[in-house]
């Protein structure tokens, strides 16, 4: 059964840059890959086209010490304010929990993840015959895309100082 071992997945998913989209249903799961894969590409194409703004938004962040939830902040009111829009998948089963952002998604190895996992039954209130994974074309960018993106960029050549004379594979958490 997966559901004891559902905030595994969400931490695997937030490392990665990814969302963790529990399937209750199976006759939903065209919808589902059709919608998550149109919110990929419109996320993609932001991090293509605002790569300069996130950079910056990372660079700051970094110098003011801040954490990767204030970090994802920023990064949203950057896009909001640019009016930039992407598509969203209506997922409101996976969003992620705080011990698969702030425990989880920090262990070093598996042995950590095991000494530190509990086994846990899902919080959603969202009921299986409610899900839906429909699409949401042209909306604002939310935290929890922010956080996706800001995931994603961590694996960048970031330069260190404002000049981007010198670049550093670095990690921001």
């Amino acid at each position: 059964m997966v559901v004891p071992y559902r905030e595994f997945f969400m931490a695997l998913a937030h490392i990665t840059g990814g969302q963790y989209v529990p399937m209750m249903n199976a006759n939903l799961l065209a919808q589902m890959i059709i919608a998550g894969v149109r919110e990929e590409i419109s996320l993609d194409r932001v991090m293509n086209s605002s790569r300069k703004d996130i950079i910056k938004v990372i660079q700051k962040a970094t110098s003011d010490g801040v954490d990767d939830q204030e970090t994802a902040k920023r990064l949203q009111s950057v896009f909001i304010s640019k009016k930039i829009q992407v598509n969203r998948m209506k997922n409101e089963a996976g969003v992620p929990s705080k011990e698969a952002e702030e425990c989880y998604a920090k262990c070093a190895d598996m042995a950590d993840m095991q000494s530190k996992y509990k086994k846990t039954e899902p919080t959603s209130t969202t009921h299986v015959a409610a899900m839906d994974y429909g699409l949401q074309e042209e909306e604002n960018v939310t935290v929890d895309q922010a956080k996706r993106i800001l995931q994603k960029a961590k694996n960048w050549e970031i330069p260190t100082s404002q000049e981007g004379h010198q670049t550093e594979r670095k990690s921001f958490t």
